[in-house]
């Protein structure tokens, strides 16, 4: 808790809505899509069109990890909607429904309104936060139905029934978990509590034990049995691909790491390590829930590795963070010109974020939010103009197959059958593929022997563009093929294929099986071939 004459700020609640409608505007102005929002793109217009939750026709792999996001997807796919629009308009709403759901959960654990409106700028400001809410995947959602739980618990028995709001609680979790798996970490943090709660209100009765239970189970129990029945397995494929190496701590503590370092939250160590051990002094329950949620959080976040994508692993319990970082500010740091230098030191962290995109910190595999968007946009990768041009030049032929390792936009504005080469839409790949590297969700790689028994006509690999004053047949094979070894040999009839995309740009494959549909493409369209030149695969 804090003391009443800490943080001023005048009427503060008068001040809620118009701070929301501005961080919304900010997150509009941050708006991105990432690419591997195509991803639950192309299963949702799959499942659309009545094929099923597939990643290729007649194929049953579950590589995707956000099952009720993918099923939500559908909607803009079954009403012709483009779900790039629909995501920044569904990922808007949550972001403001999140926000005002933190100064809700802030209030009831920091005791006053002032404070809680402070987390929620800070919160609300952070780039991070702010431009994952309209990336097209499921990271919003996450972090609303996270907190959306954490404030039914902090509820729980003070407004109408226990029981209503127990089973309340217990549905949300289960779609949380239907959200994302990972959501099982605020399931065991959250559900004994609550049971303890409930048994201090009622006693000893089942209805609560009942109440907490049986929701979760409906919502998350045919799911289960669905995926068994559906896939043949409870794990989805990109449980393997993102497996932890011997690296991943490693590579987790740096991302964790970057994270304070980017946002200039080292500087609140000495006040955090005081408010530390006031919290463990203090015993205050609220406090200390949410310090074990973050914790646990980024001890997984660690564990696994983090990810390449800038930090969007930690957006779930920003929340909670902020409104710790809240509470040292007005509770632990003494005089008000240092904590409003503070806050804006948290600001500035922000806007540095945002403006220079972390360079000098974002390195060794992880990519900043900008970079990222210019996967699908810059000229020089176009990701989204490569699979448009490959879906009008086959006509979404099922036949054609290409392979890639950019396993987004190219495979949905392609509709052509596909391989992703990382093993997160392909079980073998992700758990007998060659390795690659320690990079998250990049483990393993498509070795040629497979892409040739696959069947695949042209393989992408990373794209690989090159514009009108480069030489492409001076590009070696590994440049775009990554992680063949001196066992796998080209077929003696393969090609290399030069193809214009736009802006005089070209991308590069390998055309790896013969079919008579390519060669009749490449016949009409123009399109250079040339022999595969010798790599170190090649005898």
């Amino acid at each position: 808790m804090v003391s009443g004459d800490t943080c001023p700020v005048r009427r503060p609640r008068a001040f809620l809505f118009p701070v929301i409608g501005a961080l919304v505007v900010l997150a509009w102005l941050n708006r991105f899509i990432q690419d591997d929002a195509f991803i639950s793109f192309r299963y949702a217009r799959n499942f659309a069109n009545g094929l099923g939750l597939v990643w290729n026709p007649g194929e049953r792999v579950e590589g995707y990890t956000n099952f009720l996001w993918t099923v939500l997807m559908a909607i803009p796919h079954k009403l012709g909607l483009s779900p790039i629009a629909f995501c920044y308009g569904f990922g808007l709403v949550l972001f403001a429904f999140t926000l005002y759901l933190t100064y809700l959960a802030a209030r009831s654990v920091l005791g006053l309104e002032r404070p809680a409106l402070i987390a929620v700028v800070l919160l609300g400001t952070n780039y991070t936060f702010s431009a994952f809410a309209t990336s097209g995947m499921e990271t919003q959602l996450q972090a609303c139905l996270f907190v959306l739980a954490v404030l039914l618990f902090l509820r729980l028995g003070k407004e109408g029934s226990a029981v209503s709001g127990a089973a309340f609680l217990s549905a949300v979790l289960g779609l949380a978990l239907l959200t994302r798996p990972d959501s099982v970490l605020l399931v065991v943090v959250l559900l004994p509590m609550a049971l303890r709660v409930l048994w201090q209100k009622q006693g000893r009765r089942i209805g609560g034990l009942l109440a907490l239970t049986l929701p979760l189970v409906a919502v998350v129990g045919p799911w289960l049995v669905w995926k068994l029945a559906f896939y043949g397995n409870l794990l989805p494929s990109t449980f393997y691909a993102k497996s932890p190496t011997s690296v991943s701590l490693f590579r987790g503590l740096f991302y964790l790491a970057a994270f304070v370092g980017i946002y200039f939250l080292f500087l609140l160590l000495p006040w955090a390590v005081k408010a530390g051990r006031r919290l463990l002094r203090s015993r205050e329950p609220k406090l200390l829930m949410l310090s074990v949620i973050v914790g646990l959080w980024f001890a997984y976040v660690a564990v696994f590795g983090g990810d390449f994508m800038q930090f969007r692993m930690l957006v779930p319990v920003m929340p909670f963070l902020f409104i710790l970082i809240t509470w040292v500010l007005c509770a632990v740091v003494q005089t008000r010109p240092l904590r409003a230098g503070l806050v804006a030191v948290i600001l500035a962290g922000s806007i540095f974020c945002g403006v220079f995109h972390g360079r000098g910190i974002l390195r060794h595999g992880l990519e900043s939010i900008h970079r990222l968007a210019e996967h699908l946009t810059s000229a020089s990768e176009n990701w989204a103009g490569i699979g448009s041009v490959l879906g009008q030049s086959f006509g979404s032929d099922r036949n054609v197959v290409i392979a890639t390792t950019a396993a987004g936009a190219i495979p949905y504005y392609s509709n052509l059958r596909t391989v992703d080469m990382l093993g997160l839409d392909d079980p073998w790949i992700a758990r007998h593929g060659r390795y690659l590297s320690s990079r998250p969700g990049h483990h393993r790689v498509a070795t040629l022997g497979y892409l040739v028994g696959r069947g695949v006509n042209l393989v992408i690999g990373p794209p690989a563009m090159v514009n009108s004053d480069s030489l492409a047949r001076t590009i070696e094979l590994e440049r775009f093929i990554w992680g063949f070894g001196r066992q796998d040999t080209v077929p003696e009839d393969a090609r290399m294929v030069e193809i214009p995309i736009d802006h005089g740009y070209s991308l590069v494959a390998l055309y790896l099986v013969r079919s008579e549909h390519v060669d009749s493409v490449i016949a009409r369209r123009g399109w250079q071939t040339w022999p595969v030149p010798p790599y170190a695969g090649q005898h």
